[in-house]
C-alpha cells in the first residue's frame, strides 16, 4: 500500500488543502508522519522551542488536525491558562513557532482522542532549502488557515458550554468538596494539589491550571495562596446549576449535599 498517496488523498479532501496542486499534495504527504493523542493529553505547550538538530526538530512541528478537537490556549496570569480558540478537524496549528523559530506562544491539548498529521520541523527546513514551489504552496495554506483562525476568534463565549474537560473538574469538585464553616456559607477542597488534580482527570497539570484559573474569574471557586491545597466554593448551587444546564450528570447532587452538610 502507497502510504504516501493516501496521505495525499486525505489532505486533498481538507478544505484548506483544495486548491494545492497534486504534486505538491504528493510531495507534502511524504513528510507528513501520523500522530494520535489522547483526550486531555499535551500536543504543544507553551514557552517550549523547536531546536534544530535536536529530538524536538523531529518530533514536534506543524499540525494538521484530522479527527477530534484541540484547545488552544495562553498565559495571562501567573500560571492560569486562558482557553482562546478551538479546532476542528481541518485546522492546523504549530505554524509560528515553525516559520519564525520563536518558542511556542500557546498551549494545545487535546479535548477529545485525536488524529493529526505532523510535519516535523527538520522536514519544515529541508523544504525550505531546496522546493521553494512546495514551500509556497505550504504557506498559501497557512495564511489562509490563519485568516480562518482570525475569523472565529471572536466565537468563543463559554468554555463551559464546549469543554467536556471545564465541566469534568467542576463535576470533581462537587464530589470531593466538604462543609467548611470557616468559609461563610462555602465549602472547601483540601489536600489536592494540581498534580493530584491533574492526575484524576487524567490531563496536564498546565490544564488544570487554566479551568482553575477560568473558575476563578467566574467567582465559582476563590483560591487561598497561602495555603496551597485549598480551594474554596463560595455557593455550591453555582457549580450544580453549571452542571445542571450542561446536562452532565448531576444526578448525585441530593445524596452528596445532604452527606456534607453534616460535616462529613
Amino acid at each position: 500500500m502507497n502510504h504516501s498517496f493516501d496521505k495525499a488523498s486525505l489532505l486533498g479532501s481538507l478544505r484548506l488543502f483544495h486548491n494545492m496542486d497534486a504534486d505538491s499534495l504528493r510531495k507534502l504527504a511524504r513528510l507528513v508522519k501520523l500522530k494520535r493523542f489522547t483526550a486531555g493529553a499535551s500536543i504543544i505547550v507553551e514557552g517550549e522551542s523547536i531546536v534544530p538538530g535536536t529530538r524536538a526538530a523531529e518530533s514536534d512541528g506543524l499540525y494538521i488536525l484530522l479527527v477530534g478537537r484541540v484547545e488552544i490556549s495562553v498565559t495571562w496570569i501567573a500560571d492560569m491558562l486562558t482557553l482562546i480558540q478551538l479546532l476542528y478537524s481541518g485546522d492546523i496549528f504549530g505554524e509560528g513557532a515553525l516559520i519564525t523559530g520563536l518558542p511556542r506562544n500557546a498551549t494545545a491539548v487535546s479535548a477529545t482522542d485525536t488524529t493529526l498529521l505532523m510535519l516535523p520541523a527538520s522536514a519544515y527546513r529541508y523544504m525550505r532549502e531546496h522546493d521553494t514551489d512546495l514551500t509556497l504552496a505550504l504557506h498559501d495554506v497557512l495564511f489562509r488557515g490563519m485568516a480562518l483562525h482570525q475569523q472565529r476568534g471572536n466565537q468563543l463565549t463559554s468554555l463551559a458550554s464546549i469543554s467536556p474537560l471545564w465541566l469534568r473538574m467542576v463535576k470533581l469538585l462537587t464530589l470531593v468538596a466538604r462543609a467548611d464553616r470557616s468559609t461563610e456559607g462555602g465549602y472547601a477542597v483540601k489536600h489536592l494539589s494540581r498534580d493530584q488534580l491533574a492526575t484524576l482527570l487524567h490531563v496536564h497539570r498546565t490544564t488544570v491550571s487554566g479551568i482553575l484559573g477560568d473558575l476563578e474569574r467566574r467567582d465559582l471557586i476563590a483560591r487561598e495562596r497561602s495555603k496551597i491545597s485549598r480551594i474554596v466554593i463560595p455557593n455550591m448551587g453555582k457549580l450544580h446549576t453549571v452542571l445542571k444546564d450542561a446536562g452532565f450528570g448531576d444526578e448525585e447532587e441530593g445524596g452528596v449535599g445532604q452527606e456534607r452538610a453534616d460535616g462529613s
